[in-house]
């Protein structure tokens, strides 16, 4: 099993506008299921994993004509960890700031499917219009 992070609950913040992240390691954090292939469980307490940011080229090639320009695919592409089931919503962060939001993939670490995520810079003129009119 993962070892549970260990980081005090704080809020994460956003990305800084036209500051989209090309760091090659980022955290995915979950108290759903965050997934290695062998051991899918749902732990009760939050949970993280480091997982590549992959280039839009390699995210295009596992999802043909599905990715889109506001998304973002993290993960191996030869499985092993991933975020899974119940994931949906969770935060990935990198450099201490939300890159992206847990959105969909297919199964759980498997070879060649990415998780994909929201990528977060890509909305952030809706994100500060939503929060500021509420």
């Amino acid at each position: 099993s993962r070892p549970p992070c260990s980081n005090p609950l704080a809020p994460t913040p956003l990305p800084e506008p036209g500051r989209e992240s090309r760091r090659a390691h980022a955290h995915s954090e979950s108290s759903a299921s965050l997934a290695s292939a062998q051991d899918m469980f749902s732990p009760y307490n939050l949970q993280c994993v480091n997982i590549p940011i992959l280039s839009n080229a390699a995210c295009e090639g596992s999802y043909p004509g599905m990715i889109t320009s506001t998304m973002l695919c993290a993960g191996y592409l030869e499985g092993g960890k991933d975020a899974c089931q119940g994931d949906s919503g969770g935060p990935l962060v990198c450099n201490g700031e939300l890159q992206g939001i847990v959105s969909w993939g297919v199964g759980c670490a498997q070879k060649d499917q990415p998780g994909v995520y929201t990528k977060v810079c890509s909305l952030l003129p809706w994100i500060k219009s939503t929060m500021a009119a509420n």
